[in-house]
């Protein structure tokens, strides 16, 4: 299946993550785009750098939200980050927008989001899940390692902590069992 992701959007400036990437001293993008190594980075300065730069002015502008929107709005942005970062085969950036993701889940206490995001990571915890499709890495990083970095940042709400808890205990469940370590063949 094919799809699209819109890497750039004037809706964004709205995020609470959303920030214009800095300027070299003539006020120019180019220096800076050649300095960062992300292509998710290198795209988007370069929209920045075009007529999406107005329109994001004209956005902040306009928009005037309330913090429920806010908050929407940035969790629709880091999502479409990782997205992003995803399609675009970039392990650092997706690395960095997924801890940004967790950080902001953290912060609003948005429970089933986190729940969602650590079955993604910590996969099956049985003898043969494998054959479920379940996937153990994405862009070259181990999903339960990107877990384990990603609990204590989770762990940061109180209101989180028990799910932390329950899946510090999956993982560790998976490590003593040896589901951790991929099959031989």
């Amino acid at each position: 299946m094919k799809v699209w992701v819109k890497v750039v959007d004037p809706w964004f400036a709205k995020s609470s993550f959303f920030s214009d990437p800095p300027r070299d001293a003539s006020g120019d993008f180019g220096s800076f785009v050649s300095q960062r190594k992300g292509v998710l980075t290198q795209l988007q300065s370069a929209a920045m750098a075009g007529r999406l730069e107005k329109d994001v002015s004209f956005a902040q502008g306009l928009l005037t939200v309330d913090d429920t929107v806010q908050s929407a709005v940035t969790l629709t942005y880091l999502e479409n980050q990782i997205a992003s970062a995803q399609v675009l085969r970039s392990p650092v950036e997706f690395k960095q927008w997924l801890r940004c993701y967790a950080q902001q889940l953290a912060h609003e206490s948005s429970v089933a989001r986190v729940e969602e995001l650590c079955k993604y990571l910590l996969g099956p915890v049985y003898q043969g899940g494998e054959r479920s499709g379940w996937q153990a890495t994405i862009l070259g990083h181990q999903k339960r390692e990107l877990l384990r970095e990603l609990l204590p940042v989770l762990s940061s709400n109180r209101s989180m902590q028990r799910i932390v808890k329950e899946y510090q205990s999956g993982l560790d469940m998976v490590t003593k069992s040896g589901l951790d370590k991929p099959k031989e063949t």
